[in-house]
């Protein structure tokens, strides 16, 4: 049985969410972030047999949804499906996800990356968000591309206000050369995104920089990053990081 977040529910709801799991921190960071504002995100508590299973959370089309190992998985993925969502992720696989990215987690402590060009500068707050923007379109990548600006601006900016969210950025010569945010933070987690640098400082020290100012902010909470098969392992793991595990997706093409 799968019903909507009520009075009654929320704290069932929340203890699922504390989970150390970039899925059960997404889903926290969404209510944290969007369960005040009717009709922008939807939050439901799966029980199995009468007990809190599962966590579910939809915004803008996706359905996250995070399991605690009791669940029913049939039950779930029709559930997406009667939805209409048109892209589930998810903590285990359900039936018709298939494996995501590689996930890491921090589990040294961060090493402020050295040799970095004195000219860079390492800021934080709320960024220049036009920079940021065309910075990660310049970063754009077979695995990765960049949000249309407006949602991007709408999103970080709401997130930011709501403390579910920050950002790091270097600059050099008057502008932004790299950047880093939080793409989702809880009381206990937080899961990094949108790391991209300037072609032209890479190997300058300028991510590593960024990344090690933005994880000083973190202390306490568990850091997870995700990243495409294949691309940046050493890059993280010169930062602390190890695997820990995949998520899974399905998208539904109309």
């Amino acid at each position: 049985m799968t019903e909507l977040v009520n009075d009654s529910s929320k704290g069932e709801f929340l203890r699922l969410c504390c989970k150390e799991d970039i899925i059960a921190c997404r889903i926290a960071c969404l209510y944290e972030s969007y369960s005040g504002y009717s009709g922008l995100a939807d939050f439901w508590i799966h029980y199995n047999n009468g007990i809190p299973a599962a966590a579910l959370a939809r915004y803008g089309g996706a359905l996250s949804i995070f399991c605690a190992g009791e669940q029913d998985n049939n039950e779930l993925a029709e559930f997406s499906a009667v939805i209409g969502a048109k892209y589930l992720e998810s903590n285990i696989k359900l039936p018709g996800t298939e494996a995501g990215g590689i996930i890491m987690k921090l589990s040294a402590p961060c090493i402020n990356a050295g040799g970095r060009d004195e000219s860079i500068s390492i800021h934080w707050g709320e960024p220049d968000f036009k920079a940021a923007h065309r910075l990660l379109c310049a970063c754009e990548s077979e695995s990765f591309r960049a949000p249309a600006y407006e949602s991007f601006l709408l999103e970080a900016s709401h997130r930011l206000r709501h403390g579910t969210s920050r950002c790091c950025w270097g600059m050099s010569g008057g502008r932004m050369i790299s950047f880093a945010m939080t793409a989702a933070e809880s009381s206990s987690c937080a899961l990094i995104g949108s790391v991209c640098t300037d072609k032209t400082f890479r190997r300058k020290g300028a991510a590593g920089a960024c990344l090690s100012a933005l994880i000083s902010q973190l202390r306490g909470k568990s850091i997870f990053i995700i990243r495409a098969y294949d691309e940046n392992e050493a890059f993280y793991h010169g930062l602390g990081f190890e695997n820990s595990g995949k998520y899974y997706f399905a998208e539904r093409k109309n």
